[in-house]
């Protein structure tokens, strides 16, 4: 039995075997092009084709888990339209004669480096919204889909760390919980897995990464923030202990006219 001890998302408990997503990092070349109008247009097409995967993909989080958990892909529909990613991305495929796979790719990276150097958390955390933007498009140019691989029923998904596309692109039913080596608290993806009342436990570090086996059982402790590998009779028997309720919300109040409001 090996315990690690991470942040925790959502006060819940949950066990499973170990499923290990591993990220394919695909390098994008660089080419020199001609016609750079051409490159112009193709990008603009990505763009339109990102807004409607983006729309769909709102609507269905709205469905799901209501609009608070869907507003993070409004936040990417609106980066999409940010002028200065835009200008950066066309300025470099103009001014370089390069195609746009790579002046996406170079954008992205300046994007996400200059938010996670900054002092302020929430926009260090932005950083990983810029790369799923990116990388929605980057899909679209170069016809690689994103979609997240199949998941067996009640697996611990396991990861460097999700982006908020692929964390929306997870079977719900399928899921135990979630455990990623890096992450915010506060990044959108976070906040997707607390709407969809996914146990998940973030920044567990490299090493829990390099030494799990996909399928052994680990039970993720949502209270205390801890992973447990192969756990021992004690620890199972937390399974069926009555849990604390969640903090997370609390009874509210009443406004002059009797409409009852949540406060979260």
């Amino acid at each position: 039995m090996e315990i690690i001890k991470g942040k925790s998302i959502l006060n819940k408990v949950a066990i499973g075997p170990i499923l290990y997503h591993r990220k394919t990092e695909s390098q994008v070349k660089r080419r020199t092009v001609e016609n750079t109008e051409v490159e112009i247009s193709r990008y603009e097409a990505a763009v339109k084709c990102a807004e409607d995967e983006l729309k769909a993909l709102h609507k269905k989080a709205c469905e799901q888990v209501g609009e608070t958990g869907a507003a993070v892909f409004e936040v990417h529909m609106m980066m999409l339209e940010d002028e200065d990613y835009n200008g950066s991305i066309e300025g470099m495929i103009r001014s370089e004669q390069v195609n746009a796979e790579y002046a996406v790719a170079r954008t992205s990276d300046v994007f996400a480096q200059m938010l996670e150097a900054m002092d302020n958390e929430y926009m260090r955390a932005r950083s990983a919204d810029v790369r799923d933007v990116s990388n929605r498009l980057l899909s679209i140019l170069t016809d690689t889909p994103m979609d997240f691989p199949w998941v067996p029923e009640n697996s611990v998904v396991c990861a460097d760390d999700l982006t908020p596309s692929e964390t929306a692109a997870l079977e719900r039913r399928n899921i135990a919980a979630l455990v990623t080596a890096h992450g915010s608290a506060i990044s959108h993806t976070a906040i997707l897995a607390h709407s969809m009342n996914i146990p998940t436990v973030i920044g567990i570090g490299d090493e829990f990464l390099a030494n799990i086996r996909p399928g052994e059982q680990a039970f993720v402790d949502g209270f205390s923030g801890e992973v447990i590998l192969e756990p021992d009779a004690g620890i199972l028997s937390k399974l069926t202990a009555p849990q604390e309720k969640s903090t997370d919300t609390f009874e509210g109040t009443h406004t002059a006219d009797g409409t009852h409001v949540s406060i979260y």
